[in-house]
């Protein structure tokens, strides 16, 4: 945004994008009248260089997902190697997410309009500097960028996340139950206690690890997170019971009775975990994840 030029060219300082294609980028969006053009390692041209099939994979997989949001037919919406209008830039930056790393499916997801968008091959080459920045924690962020935009940003992504985690709690628990009762030839409340403990504690461990990525708890925190995740999970079971008995008893269906039932439950328990279990870190502890000057300078000096 800090740019005055008509056109922008942006690409990974690693030297894995190859520099010799953009006066060919540059020509092609000027005389098709584009707002965007792609260097792409999916279409004619293009190649994936020498990743592994690991890292092709995930690649693949992401690009289908992006599907979701992505508002034109692009062979490579995850490519950290275009150039655009400036122009097109400013009318979408306001709905732009602003978070995560693929700036480009963010303007594309983020356009009103169709966007009018170009593609040109290119060999992804090894990287040279620097280590490759895909994680657990950029998984996070993509799947927080999805939901967001599939949500139109109504409905807080990580909400959405830690409703889903709890509806994988809910299959953990049947099976668990039924494996008890069926194969183990325990009794009822036992088999409940045991399936309840089991899915709740699965349910924390994914939450850690996805839906408060960047709240993460570790070490004797991780413990004392789990027994406030707990209390918090009970306190929501009783209120879905009490609310779902009694929308019931007034005379809904069973199925509105507990759906209401579960919604107070997963609103009482997100926000519980999130006041509770995992809060926001102390300035403390955030000025330790501050950049160092010496970063500072080295960041500004790479830009």
């Amino acid at each position: 945004m800090a740019t005055t030029a008509a056109h922008v060219a942006v690409m990974d300082a690693d030297l894995q994008h190859d520099e010799e294609l953009l006066p060919l980028m540059y020509t092609e969006l000027k005389q098709r009248g584009l707002d965007v053009i792609v260097g792409t390692r999916n279409a004619h041209g293009g190649s994936m260089g020498e990743f592994s099939s690991r890292r092709i994979f995930l690649s693949r997989a992401g690009q289908k997902m992006s599907k979701l949001v992505c508002r034109c037919e692009l062979s490579d919406p995850m490519s950290g190697f275009f150039l655009v209008d400036r122009a097109f830039f400013l009318k979408v930056v306001r709905r732009m997410q602003c978070g995560g790393f693929k700036i480009l499916l963010d303007m594309l997801a983020s356009s009103p309009e169709p966007v009018r968008v170009g593609e040109l091959g290119y060999c992804f080459r090894q990287r040279e500097q620097g280590k490759s920045k895909l994680d657990l924690n950029t998984g996070a962020d993509y799947l927080f960028f999805l939901v967001n935009k599939l949500t139109k940003g109504f409905i807080p992504a990580r909400f959405v996340l830690f409703a889903l985690v709890g509806a994988t709690g809910v299959v953990t628990h049947l099976l668990c139950l039924l494996s008890l009762m069926s194969l183990a030839h325990i009794s009822f409340v036992p088999a409940q206690i045991i399936a309840t403990a089991l899915a709740m504690t699965e349910n924390f461990f994914i939450n850690n690890l996805i839906t408060f990525y960047d709240l993460r708890l570790r070490g004797m925190h991780l413990f004392l997170g789990l027994g406030s995740f707990g209390l918090a999970c009970l306190f929501g079971a009783w209120a879905n019971l009490i609310v779902a008995r009694s929308l019931f008893q007034s005379g809904w269906s069973w199925y509105f009775a507990g759906l209401a039932g579960i919604l107070i439950s997963s609103v009482w328990n997100y926000s519980m975990s999130s006041l509770f279990t995992w809060k926001k870190r102390s300035s403390a502890r955030a000025e330790e994840q501050l950049p160092t000057p010496a970063a500072g300078r080295e960041a500004r000096s790479l830009r």
